[in-house]
């Protein structure tokens, strides 16, 4: 698409997308379903929990955010410089 971008070509791309998301979804409600299905409350009460807690999102791990302090921006850096800027930002 980024070679010919024709419309009929960005027609072909959403169409090819939108069929792609289709079928991740279903393939991920499909394996939810069986995973549900297989579950035995009486014998698999910790995996049970387990998935409950999965599927409500706790414990799900987020994207570390950028920090800004007014003149700089800290993206990637080591735990000892962050405490340092840390410092610096919050002593003033």
């Amino acid at each position: 698409m980024e070679k010919n971008p024709t419309i009929e070509n960005k027609i072909l791309y959403n169409k090819t997308s939108a069929l792609v998301k289709r079928k991740v979804k279903t393939a991920k409600k499909e394996k939810r379903t069986k995973r549900c299905e297989n579950l035995d409350l009486r014998k698999d009460g910790a995996k049970a929990w387990s998935l409950l807690n999965n599927l409500n999102g706790e414990k799900r791990r987020k994207n570390p955010k950028p920090l800004s302090t007014g003149d700089e921006t800290i993206v990637e850096l080591e735990d000892q410089k962050k405490a340092e800027v840390f410092n610096k930002y919050f002593s003033c």
